[in-house]
């Protein structure tokens, strides 16, 4: 029987047989395992350091896998780690990525400030570019994408991206930290490699820093490799809250989108905002796109506000519901100002090809009561002049 997204995250790598038959997977904290004998050591394929592999998460691997609809998957200490290993695990210096000009703010940070230091190019382009990459240059090796964006939401086309890629023998990565596996599957359309900040809406409660990556069982398995080599596994507490953060997964997605979009079209109509970003609106550019690769909008919004900066932080500072926090994902709705924190990385050129504004600001809508966050943002609204 082929089980449904609901049920894989609840039944996907559970083993109660691996913990004395209990129904929630215990947390393996021991570093280093016993090993039975000398001759055992030959083809070895048990657990033996931590770094290296761990019951916890080996079965939280499991189940990620599972709900990607993918061979493999990693569990690693941060979504940074996943983007960065995942990333290094396709190249060698003298490489070059190909990537969207709209990223998170620490990617855009790894790809200019640190990958160069090994030899390794980054060539912004739209993401329109990325469609046909016959002009690419030779030493292109990866196309990387972030769908939705950060923080314009910006919707990339999965599908086009990966034809031109492989037509020019590039992997494609692609981060997918906003939509999760539960509203777009990457690797479905394409996609070589999926990055996530498992911390946000994976996880779900502010509470757990993870990282993560799927794909294809020899890419994961270079990414694994690097990935002991680096330090960055996920250690076994964080496994453990990630996989019960996954199980609620369908239901926390399902409250937060429905809620954005209620949010989305109050912003909308409201006359001190003078654009909201959120794929799910009917005026927006890329809702026809986003309905060929993600099944729902999914739960943040970005709206900029008409008094440009003073306005932004007016609306920042008078929120009484709604945390004043940098990331996002959790249960509880927060709200950043992206050129000063996500984004902050990013200089004025860059933040221009971006499209992100000093009036701009990221909204992570949680799981509370839709009529209580629209209270507190009209609340918040009415103060700004």
């Amino acid at each position: 029987m082929k089980k449904r997204y609901g049920t894989k995250a609840i039944h996907s790598g559970e083993h109660p047989e691996w913990f004395n038959q209990a129904v929630t997977g215990d947390i393996s904290p021991s570093t280093t395992y016993v090993i039975p004998n000398a001759k055992s050591l030959e083809g070895w394929d048990g657990y033996i350091y931590s770094r290296i592999s761990n019951p916890t998460r080996k079965s939280l691997e499991e189940k990620i896998a599972s709900l990607d609809d993918c061979e493999s998957a990693v569990a690693l200490s941060s979504g940074m780690a996943a983007v960065s290993v995942g990333l290094m695990s396709c190249l060698s210096a003298g490489d070059m990525i190909v990537a969207q000009n709209s990223l998170y703010g620490g990617t855009y940070d790894l790809v200019v400030n640190v990958l160069p230091k090994f030899g390794v190019k980054t060539l912004f382009v739209p993401k329109e570019k990325l469609y046909d990459l016959s002009w690419a240059p030779k030493e292109a090796k990866v196309a990387y994408i972030e769908t939705p964006s950060n923080p314009t939401l910006g919707i990339t086309d999965i599908r086009a991206t990966c034809t031109a890629a492989h037509g020019r023998d590039m992997l494609v990565v692609a981060d997918n930290s906003f939509a999760t596996s539960y509203l777009q599957k990457p690797a479905s359309l394409g996609v070589d490699l999926v990055v996530y900040s498992a911390t946000k809406f994976m996880a779900g409660h502010s509470d757990c820093l993870a990282g993560a990556i799927t794909g294809r069982n020899d890419l994961v398995e270079k990414a694994y490799r690097l990935m002991t080599q680096f330090g960055s596994p996920l250690d076994p507490f964080s496994c453990f809250l990630l996989a019960r953060g996954l199980k609620t997964l369908e239901l926390r997605m399902n409250k937060a989108q429905s809620t954005a979009m209620e949010i989305a079209r109050f912003l909308a109509n409201h006359p001190k905002v003078a654009r909201v970003f959120y794929p799910g609106l009917w005026n927006s550019p890329e809702r026809e796109l986003a309905l060929t690769q993600m099944k729902g909008w999914g739960g943040m919004v970005t709206f900029e506000m008409k008094g440009g900066f003073e306005g932004a932080s007016a609306l920042f500072d008078n929120l009484q519901l709604i945390f004043r926090a940098g990331s996002l994902g959790g249960i509880e709705s927060c709200i950043s100002i992206p050129v000063l924190m996500s984004h902050h990385h990013l200089d004025e050129a860059a933040l221009k090809e971006a499209d992100i504004t000093s009036g701009m600001l990221r909204l992570s809508v949680g799981i509370e009561d839709n009529s209580d966050l629209i209270e507190d943002l009209t609340q918040a609204l009415d103060k700004v002049k």
